[in-house]
């Protein structure tokens, strides 16, 4: 009940911004486990979500619509799915929703303790050091989820964080 009410309530969000390299384990669609890497793009955006949260996939739908253009601006996306750690499960949403970005699945308690997120969906900017420099939690828009990597790249150009 706790997350639903973070859904609506962005007061719930917590701050950690600056925090040092997030240990996040996860497990790929063919049910390899895996860590994620950062350092293979200036900035990457990870979004967590969950199948059943109808927020998260408006949110989805805004990300793989600016998939191509994060991308030609060096920024990866990456999505993890914190409701279940079964690949099978999570292929066929996957598909529907034409995701074109790498899609893993992680458990939910690990990864927002690791993240310091409090609910989904939520978008973490994240540097090649594997710093988190910026966090979105709740839904957001086209234009924010752009906005926000506007700023987290003129602020790497700069070697600040945002």
């Amino acid at each position: 009940l706790l997350l639903l009410v973070c859904l609506i309530v962005p007061a719930c969000q917590q701050k950690h911004e600056g925090a040092s390299s997030p240990v996040i384990s996860v497990v790929d669609l063919s049910g390899s486990p895996s860590r994620l890497s950062f350092a293979s793009a200036p900035v990457t955006a990870i979004n967590l979500w969950a199948t059943w949260c109808v927020p998260c996939k408006t949110e989805i739908k805004n990300l793989i619509e600016l998939h191509d253009e994060f991308t030609a601006r060096g920024c990866s996306i990456i999505g993890v799915a914190l409701d279940s750690i079964q690949p099978d499960r999570l292929k066929p949403p996957v598909a529907a929703m034409g995701i074109p970005y790498p899609v893993y699945a992680g458990d939910a308690d690990d990864i927002l303790r690791e993240t310091g997120v409090s609910a989904i969906p939520a978008t973490l900017f994240i540097d090649r050091t594997g710093t988190i420099v910026k966090r979105l939690v709740g839904y957001h828009t086209k234009e924010e989820l752009r906005l926000a990597l506007d700023g987290v790249l003129t602020a790497a150009a700069h070697g600040k964080v945002p």
